[in-house]
């Protein structure tokens, strides 16, 4: 009897997703006064200084991970392009309205996400980077798509923890502006 509790203990483990996204309510860092303007902001459950928020139009939102200070200070740490994974297991465009959750762990004090920068994924429309990143990794989130269809390809996603996930995102924009360079220069080997 004890065996058989024991497996269905099991089983039940690896069925239960745990929520780790908390919607947050957030009048500080809302920008939004506008009709039509869409502001999304979540925290995650057990480092709430972590925040993903969405802010923007349809035509154009800003998609970023912050770190909250104390004192309520955003600070950013990078833009990514949101996929959502449905419940079927299609991946569509993660608009603020369809993300319900995002698959996380945490090691060390770090929080780990999955993400890629191997991805053909271009960022257009009325958003504002940082102007520091030009490339943007797409991140893997749970939810339901419910108004459009933006199928996307499923990626090969790694488990990278955030802060190198933006090192990163800092390291490919400067290999970028020195191309740039180089091309402006006309020495583009």
């Amino acid at each position: 009897m004890k065996n058989i509790i024991a497996v269905f203990i099991l089983f039940l483990a690896q069925v239960v997703v745990a929520t780790e996204l908390i919607r947050v309510e957030n009048t500080t860092n809302n920008g939004c006064g506008e009709s039509g303007c869409i502001y999304a902001e979540w925290k995650l459950k057990r480092d709430e200084s972590i925040r993903f928020v969405i802010s923007g139009y349809d035509d154009g939102t800003d998609c970023r991970f912050y770190k909250v200070s104390d004192d309520e200070q955003y600070s950013i740490i990078l833009d990514v392009s949101p996929i959502i994974v449905d419940s079927s297991g299609k991946h569509w465009w993660g608009f603020a309205w369809d993300i319900k959750d995002i698959p996380i762990e945490y090691k060390d004090g770090r929080v780990f996400v999955w993400a890629t920068f191997e991805h053909d994924q271009i960022r257009d429309g009325n958003f504002n980077p940082p102007k520091w990143q030009y490339r943007f990794p797409v991140v893997k989130f749970r939810g339901e798509k419910t108004r459009w269809n933006f199928e996307q390809p499923k990626y090969n996603y790694k488990l990278v923890p955030l802060d190198t996930l933006a090192e990163t995102a800092k390291q490919l924009t400067n290999r970028s502006k020195a191309t740039q360079k180089k091309v402006a220069l006309g020495h583009l080997e």
